[in-house]
């Protein structure tokens, strides 16, 4: 099979013989040679045009496919933080630091302090960086220096830690 390419070179160089120069006449056989190409260079664009359409099916399943897959992927996501809360909350419950087995070791780990906003209309606007957002950072320094700030304390939280 000839390439598309291949054809249309070929087309390209025959087409500059089609009349002859002197005479001003068409030459038949390459008329006859151009039409024979033209027919093969349209067969070849159907057939590229079905493959592309093909391509695009699968373009189209693959994508429904990942967003399928993405939404899989948070709903376990989910699953874990849910099973990882369960299992610190009776721990703590029961004041159990650590439990050992040989694949791993699970564990309660005190996280850093965290500045947890209880109001943010209280918070005043020097710990602000932009009008919503309120500067966290600089409020946890300050609580943590003995500044009394409404709307705001300081709060340590536990997490799971599996080894």
């Amino acid at each position: 099979m000839t390439a598309l390419y291949e054809l249309s070179s070929e087309y390209s160089f025959l087409r500059r013989d089609l009349i002859d120069e002197e005479t001003g006449e068409v030459n038949e056989s390459i008329l006859d040679q151009l039409s024979t190409i033209s027919e093969s260079i349209e067969k070849k664009g159907i057939n590229l045009v079905r493959v592309m359409k093909d391509m695009q099916a699968e373009q189209e399943a693959v994508e429904k496919e990942r967003k399928r897959l993405q939404d899989r992927e948070r709903i376990i996501t989910k699953q874990i933080e849910r099973l990882k809360e369960y299992l610190l909350s009776n721990m703590e419950r029961c004041e159990i630091q650590k439990i050992s087995c040989p694949q791993f070791v699970i564990s309660v780990r005190k996280n850093p302090e965290s500045v947890e906003i209880l109001d943010e209309s209280q918070i005043d606007s020097k710990y602000h960086r932009i009008k919503v957002e309120i500067n966290k950072s600089d409020i946890k320094n300050d609580l943590k220096i003995g500044a009394m700030i409404p709307g705001a304390r300081l709060v340590r939280t536990s997490s799971l830690s599996i080894k």
